[in-house]
């Protein structure tokens, strides 16, 4: 062949078809290497009778030691930071990796069938390229492993480099008296795409999030927002037109009009219930039901609706039940729902529920306050999730609302003032809150325990027992009611379809009586032990803590996370899985200690240390407790069911560097083209 492109013949030994994917976590410092070869490994050279079948075997060794070369290299060269944002400090780097010398060694001779072949390999390091290419994003559904070609954009941290070797590869075949010499060339052709981190600012990010109740002072932390500014600013939304709101016009509502209600031509208005509403029967029931601003749903809703059922609020949707008659069974059974800057549900009344069962829920925020059930994890009470989708993520309307067009007097604040930007990216809390996603047979509402459950994040998370309460007009929240800590909050997923999922930053908070101290102020020693006196014995009172279930193959996917003591239930065949600071902080491990002790971990807990090092302090830690560790090379193998029931998983780190890292490869793939015979 002339020309061509080994991965495109069939029948050459060198197709690497799949090549080697880096896979690598957005905070790991090095190389993860998962990789796949479609080609036969030629072993028995004493078997060779084609000069075609040595200079494969050949070209092959050579790859292999470029290989070998460049993921040794770039190991060490990524852990230190060093390879830049362009592809010039590579191509310097490449001319010293891998030289013509190396290849000296890489020749044998007397070896094939009849002792008839000799061969030589040579590598022109005048002809080697390093060049910018197109860079790659992970997309789970589709390409190869679920990599596609993707764009630069502006302020991009993706570097993509290709680099390519000229090798060429001579064979000697003596046959009695006659010897001939075959020449091939090829281009070995290895990508490698690199992106810039900031591992302290995850560590920032999170050590700001996690703050709620107590004051904090941290230094550059403007740029983060901690959960109790979060929680004041979705009261700020929902308060932010409080005595000036108009009463739905129920009347005249049909689901076959659609108008955009609290629309003032010039200016907006938000909309209120004013009274117990039903949305379930005749033309009451919900076609296009759309806000201009916000609906503050007062009264507990009952929403059924037709084909292609959706509600959207340009600002707040809130469901809550906090009136003197309220109705104690909600539900919202809908095709679509789109609440663009956040969704509060509040549900105080005890043996309240709010059943949601609802294809597409989409909003930007999402607060569920003061939901109470009997006993945890009941899954009759509070809000239950029946089945569909809901999306916790950034809406373009959200970033396109301006506040300007609400009627509103001089002394209200433009909630747009302080840390907006930080607020669209998105937040899930639970803040003495009860929240069952799973089967539901209820109000005429029916679901069974295989039916599809997705929560997803793609911002941050809060488990906290702080409660939000509005009291005479004036936002309050605390951990404590009176002396005594508030009622704990309780998540509960069911079925092997049901999975929450959050990419952002989360924390499963602990209640306590006074400020954590930071790990700035602690840098060295940010296990908790040095302040864990100061929270006095609420901070160890089990019966405080929050509580997390997980049944019938359901699933719990984390990314970076801080723990502090909670509930832990995990049946077989299910997971929570999450990412463990560098250097283990904000880590308490007396979650997992204390499930193994009660027997309440029959599925397994996936940790992903940053580190080694840190790899070997948590499995030592665990172990000196009597809990069973497996450590697995690879994050999807620690998923697959029936692996590791009952224990703790530890996904093997390769990272090598330390909290300042801040480069990860996260791709590579190779390849032979330009082969001619």
């Amino acid at each position: 062949m002339v020309g061509g492109k080994a991965k495109e013949e069939s029948g050459y030994a060198l197709i690497y078809a799949l090549g080697a994917i880096i896979l690598a976590s957005v905070i790991v410092g090095a190389i993860f290497l998962f990789a796949m070869r479609a080609f036969s490994q030629v072993d028995r050279v004493d078997k060779f009778k084609q000069s075609k079948d040595v200079s494969d075997y050949a070209m092959q060794k050579g790859t292999q030691k470029i290989k070998e070369v460049l993921e040794d290299k770039l190991s060490i060269t990524i852990a230190e930071g060093k390879l830049g944002n362009d592809e010039t400090v590579l191509k310097g780097l490449v001319s010293q990796w891998v030289l013509p010398e190396m290849f000296e060694g890489i020749k044998d001779a007397n070896i094939g069938a009849e002792k008839q072949f000799s061969y030589e390999i040579f590598y022109d390091s005048t002809k080697n390229k390093v060049l910018k290419i197109d860079p790659y994003k992970l997309d789970e559904g589709t390409g190869a492993f679920g990599w596609t070609k993707d764009s630069y954009k502006i302020g991009d941290s993706r570097t993509n480099s290709q680099l390519i070797f000229p090798l060429t590869v001579e064979v000697t075949e003596k046959r009695r008296d006659a010897v001939t010499k075959t020449k091939v060339t090829a281009n070995f052709i290895y990508e490698v795409q690199w992106e810039q981190v900031d591992v302290d600012q995850t560590i920032q990010g999170i050590d700001t999030w996690r703050n709620v109740f107590y004051s904090y002072y941290l230094n550059e932390s403007g740029q983060y927002l901690s959960a109790d500014e979060w929680l004041k600013k979705m009261d700020q939304l929902y308060r932010f037109q409080a005595g000036t709101e108009k009463n739905f016009d129920y009347g005249s509502y049909s689901s076959q009009t659609s108008p955009l209600y609290g629309d003032l031509t010039e200016q907006i208005v938000d909309i209120t219930d004013g009274s117990p509403l039903d949305f379930t029967t005749g033309d009451k029931k919900i076609g296009n039901l759309r806000f201009a601003g916000s609906f503050l749903v007062e009264y507990g809703p009952k929403m059924k609706g037709i084909g292609g059922s959706q509600l959207q609020t340009g600002n707040v949707l809130s469901l809550r039940n906090s009136t003197e008659n309220p109705q104690l069974v909600s539900f919202i059974q809908l095709d679509a729902v789109k609440a663009a800057t956040g969704t509060l549900i509040e549900l105080p009344v005890p043996k309240s529920n709010l059943i949601l069962d609802v294809k597409d829920f989409q909003t930007n925020n999402l607060l569920i306050n003061s939901t109470f059930s009997e006993a945890s994890g009941k899954s009759s009470q509070g809000v239950l999730f029946s089945k569909g989708q809901i999306q916790v993520t950034n809406q373009l309307e959200a970033n396109n609302f301006s506040f300007a067009q609400y009627a509103t007097n001089a002394v209200v604040q433009d909630p747009k003032g302080t840390n907006w930007n930080e607020f669209l990216t998105g937040a899930m809390v639970l803040s003495g809150g009860s929240l069952y996603a799973g089967p539901v047979n209820q109000n005429g509402i029916n679901s069974s325990i295989t039916d599809s459950r997705k929560i997803e994040v793609t911002g941050n998370f809060l488990l906290t027992n702080v409660l939000m309460k509005n009291e005479g007009g004036h936002l309050e929240f605390s951990y404590f009611n009176g002396n005594q800590p508030e009622r704990p909050s309780s998540l509960t997923l069911e079925g092997s379809k049901t999975i929450l999922s959050v990419k952002g930053l989360s924390f499963i908070d602990s209640v306590k009586t006074t400020r954590r101290k930071s790990y700035s102020e602690y840098p060295k020693d940010f296990s908790g032990k040095k302040d864990s006196e100061l929270f006095t014995s609420f901070y160890d009172d089990e019966t405080a803590w929050n509580q997390i279930v997980l049944k019938s193959g359901a699933k719990m996917e984390l990314g970076y996370a801080g723990v502090e003591p909670f509930h832990l239930e995990v049946a077989k065949n299910s997971y929570l899985s999450l990412k463990v600071l560098p250097e283990n902080l904000l880590f308490d491990s007396r979650f997992i200690e204390e499930a193994v002790s009660k027997g309440h971990l029959k599925g397994k807990v996936i940790l992903e240390p940053y580190s080694q090092k840190d790899s070997e302090e948590l499995r030592n830690d665990l172990e000196k407790k009597g809990i069973n560790v497996t450590q697995v090379e690879e994050l999807s193998k620690a998923k697959e069911t029936g692996i590791a029931d009952g224990q703790v998983v530890i996904v093997k780190p390769t990272n090598t560097g330390n909290k300042g890292s801040s480069q990860v490869i996260n791709r590579t793939f190779d390849y032979v083209e330009n082969l001619v015979y």
